[in-house]
């Protein structure tokens, strides 16, 4: 079992990111990881440029989602961003949301486990410098991309899957599937052998499975699970993608006397591995990763200085700002 960290998106720069992907693979992570969320910066370019400094370390978006872009872009943009980053990235895609593509973006949403199935059809091939010619019942592409053959190997994809059908689609279509929202015991008892199963049923290595779970190291439970319960309201009120793997996971409420069995210690996973001539599953524990103080300082700082670097006119902000800047809500003691 391979372990990874979720990078936050929110308001990133190249610098912070290029900081905390140095610091990630000091530490010894095997791989970085940042949502593409619908309102945040492009991931791909973000992690091209920030992770240009490290040389181990395994990164990619979990996930991008697949509307706004079209799969040939998207390809281009993958194999340029894998050179950039010598062969290191694995490229994350999903459907999102319906209330998001339909709702925000004014695109179908209709049949997502299909429209996976034929993006997957048109954007693998490209990967790997192949002509497409697809012709699907939602998607229609005859494309030669004429892209960069580097010496890297070609990125690897997996996708954003919860339900039996988009697990299959990720475990015969792409290299693996990635979960949020789903703890150990789901992860053992569904997730994994259904995917599989789909994989065995096609004559397939197992997927490798990326499995993002939140935790929190902390002795006041009770806080912990109403925070959890505030932080995660939104996944309730969405459709059948997020309820049916929390439910299974038996997610504490405040007033439980003990955690969930199924939500043990990051440590304590376990997922099943690929026969050995492919890649072991992963099994990455999720956070949006808060930097040791010095980093969070350093970045107070930067942002305490650019302020001040502003027009006399401007209203210089709070000392408070530059604290909710840096991630510290009490301050840091080095600004």
């Amino acid at each position: 079992m391979r372990k990874g960290v979720v990078l936050a998106n929110q308001g990133a720069t190249v610098p912070e990111v290029a900081e905390l992907i140095e610091t990630a693979e000091l530490l010894g992570f095997d791989s970085a990881w940042m949502p593409g969320i619908p309102n945040g910066p492009d991931v791909l370019t973000l992690l091209a440029l920030a992770g240009s400094s490290t040389s181990r370390i395994e990164l990619g978006p979990a996930i991008v989602a697949t509307a706004p872009r079209h799969p040939v872009a998207l390809a281009s943009q993958a194999l340029t961003v894998n050179d950039a980053l010598g062969g290191r990235l694995t490229l994350g895609i999903g459907a999102s949301h319906q209330r998001v593509v339909e709702g925000l973006w004014g695109l179908p949403y209709d049949r997502p486990a299909l429209r996976m199935r034929e993006y997957l059809s048109v954007l693998v091939p490209l990967l790997a410098h192949q002509d497409v010619r697809f012709a699907g019942e939602l998607m229609s592409t005859t494309y030669r991309l004429d892209a960069t053959r580097s010496e890297f190997p070609r990125p690897a994809v997996f996708i954003a899957a919860l339900g039996p059908r988009m697990l299959a689609v990720g475990a015969t279509c792409s290299s693996g599937v990635a979960t949020w929202m789903v703890g150990p015991r789901t992860l053992e008892t569904s997730t994994v052998p259904t995917a599989n199963d789909a994989a065995v049923a096609a004559a397939l290595p197992a997927p490798r499975i990326l499995a993002s779970l939140p935790f929190l190291l902390t002795n006041v439970h009770d806080t912990a699970r109403d925070l959890a319960n505030t932080e995660f309201a939104l996944y309730a009120k969405l459709p059948v993608q997020h309820p049916r793997p929390m439910s299974r996971s038996s997610v504490p409420r405040s007033s439980s006397p003990r955690p969930s069995p199924d939500w043990p210690q990051p440590a304590s996973q376990t997922c099943r591995s690929r026969p050995s001539a492919t890649r072991i599953n992963a099994a990455e524990p999720w956070s949006f990763w808060q930097p040791s103080e010095s980093v969070r300082s350093r970045r107070c700082r930067s942002h305490r200085d650019m302020t001040a670097r502003r027009s006399s006119t401007s209203p210089a902000p709070s000392s408070s700002s530059w604290h909710r800047w840096c991630g510290n809500a009490g301050g840091c003691r080095r600004c």
